[in-house]
């Protein structure tokens, strides 16, 4: 669209939107395709993967958080 303002190189912003178009592309198409596991390789594609979960302690763990101010910033 910036391409077609008056004054504006139609060239650059053409070669940007059909390389954005392009990954775009690219990456829907990726996401689509089944992903494709050494363990369906080995199992024949027919066996179920059991999914462990993380322990509810790991996923509740808080980062500290430190605030550390020189001498001449403490008043702010």
């Amino acid at each position: 669209m910036l391409g077609l303002v008056p004054g504006m190189p139609i060239l650059p912003f053409a070669a940007l939107s059909l390389g954005a178009g392009y990954l775009a592309f690219r990456a829907a198409r990726k996401l689509s395709q089944p992903e494709v596991t050494v363990t369906d390789l080995v199992a024949g594609g027919g066996g179920e993967v059991e999914e462990s979960e993380e322990p509810i302690s790991q996923a509740l763990a808080i980062d500290d958080v430190k605030i550390e101010l020189g001498y001449g910033l403490l008043h702010l």
